[in-house]
């Protein structure tokens, strides 16, 4: 059993912290020019919920990359499921909260551009899951965070 080898060789998705690796794919994503923000994406909010569009100019990056991550943990997802986890509670004031879902659009555009690059297929029984290509390109950017 001498120069047997078990298990996987580099980091996955999985086994990285989600925000060290959200910022860095997005980056990774807006200096490559792969995706490009929408024109309207500086006038819109993130959610029903929300009082003001998010402060952050590179967010469409961050949204995208964010997508591209749930989509990969949760093969079959689709843009209501990926709604439902974005979403969160609106405040009422005295009343009590209530869950609100996050902006279709955004999500929907989102998926569209990753479906444009190769990453993501669509299936209209199974929904979306992550192609073989970009599974490999996800896979690198954690391997870079190890």
């Amino acid at each position: 059993m001498i120069g047997l080898k078990l298990g996987h060789k580099g980091r996955q998705v999985r086994e990285v912290s989600a925000q060290i690796y959200i910022n860095l794919l997005a980056k990774h994503l807006e200096d490559s020019k792969v995706v490009e923000a929408p024109s309207w994406s500086d006038l819109v909010k993130l959610a029903c919920f929300n009082e003001m569009p998010p402060a952050a100019q590179n967010w469409w990056f961050v949204r995208v990359a964010s997508v591209a991550r749930q989509v990969y943990l949760h093969p079959g997802t689709s843009v209501q499921a990926l709604r439902n986890r974005y979403g969160d509670g609106q405040r009422n004031g005295t009343s009590p909260n209530h869950h609100r879902q996050a902006a279709k659009k955004i999500i929907r555009e989102a998926l569209q551009q990753l479906e444009k690059l190769g990453w993501v297929s669509c299936d209209a029984t199974k929904g979306r899951a992550i192609t073989s290509k970009g599974q490999k390109a996800l896979d690198a950017i954690a391997q870079q965070i190890a």
